[in-house]
């Protein structure tokens, strides 16, 4: 008689064994070649559990002409299919999977709390993934936006991450807190330069005895607080923070909720010559949340990525600042302060304390 052991184990190693087979298929097709394809390659191995090359060749095949919209829609499949097995067989965290060589076995996260999601796996790419996205070009306006409102003082960053605003906003004579609670960014951040004085703490309650000519929270950091009631207590705690003529700057996007069906989506964040980003949302409107996963493709590797919000209407913003006894000073659709519209993606709103 054959012993298969409990369950739980066959689960675990069936999804071990599914990893080997997507490792080889990898191989296999070559993705250096013709990276779409083989992400769908990649979801279908993983997801369908198919043996054979044959099989994931000719469908993959079949989908080329439509590759974005079926591989999306695949991979949201493939990320649903990892999260169960994982809520099954144990905890499922960001990992990479290289295309080149052996593959390696899931990386834990070491010393790091469930709700802190910018772990090592964020930490060793974030400035990479800002870079393609857009995000250092502007690096400079941002600064003198903000060096705006310093009047030569100081600033606290409110998610201060690997420092891309606080240092080159330090280099312009402002002295610059930032507060964390990543260790991982904030190694990041002591590599990247000593002149912003880092700070571990929850942005949503954080107490501090030094007053600041500015408060700041950029690329939508305000909205990886998930609950209504920690953005409102991280506004409050701003608000103390602020010196007499303070002022609060906030960077979030406009909530953008076209193309969820049945409260889910799945679309391509970005695809060149070197990277595919692909991402699986799933809505929960009645808290304003958007739970989401990445899969990024770069090179010869494949990362996993939570990306977890609460979003924010710009009224909404305004009435929890006008709670917590401030009030809009101005809004701008960008660092260049270009006029806010109906047709603007993001808002960076000013609060200063109420008179």
């Amino acid at each position: 008689m054959s012993r298969q052991g409990p369950p739980r184990l066959r689960k675990t190693a069936m999804f071990e064994g599914t990893s080997r087979r997507l490792a080889r298929c990898l191989l296999r097709e070559s993705a250096l070649r013709n990276p779409i394809r083989s992400i769908i390659v990649v979801c279908l191995t993983n997801l369908f559990q198919f043996r054979h090359t044959r099989t994931v060749s000719r469908i993959a095949n079949e989908v080329n002409a439509n590759y974005l919209s079926v591989g999306a829609f695949i991979a949201f499949r493939y990320m649903t299919f990892v999260q169960l097995a994982g809520s099954r067989s144990g905890p499922m965290n960001s990992y990479e999977i290289p295309i080149s060589g052996r593959p390696q076995e899931q990386k834990e996260r070491a010393n790091m709390c469930d709700d802190v999601m910018y772990d090592e796996n964020w930490a060793s790419t974030y400035d990479h993934y800002t870079s393609i996205r857009g995000r250092i070009d502007e690096v400079d306006e941002a600064a003198a936006f903000l060096d705006r409102y310093c009047n030569g003082g100081n600033a606290l960053e409110l998610g201060v991450g690997g420092g891309r605003v606080a240092v080159p906003l330090s280099e312009r004579g402002v002295r610059v807190d930032g507060i964390d609670n990543s260790d991982s960014m904030l190694r990041v951040l002591a590599k990247r330069s000593d002149v912003v004085t880092p700070w571990k703490a929850d942005i949503a309650n954080f107490n501090s005895e030094q007053r600041y000519n500015l408060v700041y929270c950029v690329y939508n950091t305000f909205n990886l607080l998930f609950t209504r009631e920690a953005q409102l207590a991280c506004l409050r705690s701003s608000a103390q923070a602020l010196g007499d003529e303070g002022t609060i700057v906030i960077e979030i996007a406009v909530p953008d909720l076209d193309g969820f069906v049945h409260g889910r989506r799945a679309s391509t964040l970005l695809v060149d010559d070197e990277n595919t980003i692909l991402i699986a949302e799933v809505h929960e409107p009645l808290k304003q949340n958007v739970v989401s996963t990445l899969l990024w493709f770069y090179g010869t590797s494949v990362r996993r990525l939570p990306h977890n919000i609460r979003y924010v209407y710009h009224q909404e913003l305004d009435t929890m600042a006008e709670y917590v006894g401030l009030e809009l000073a101005g809004r701008w659709e960008d660092w260049a302060r270009g006029a806010f519209s109906g047709n603007s993606k993001r808002h960076i709103s000013v609060y200063h304390r109420r008179r």
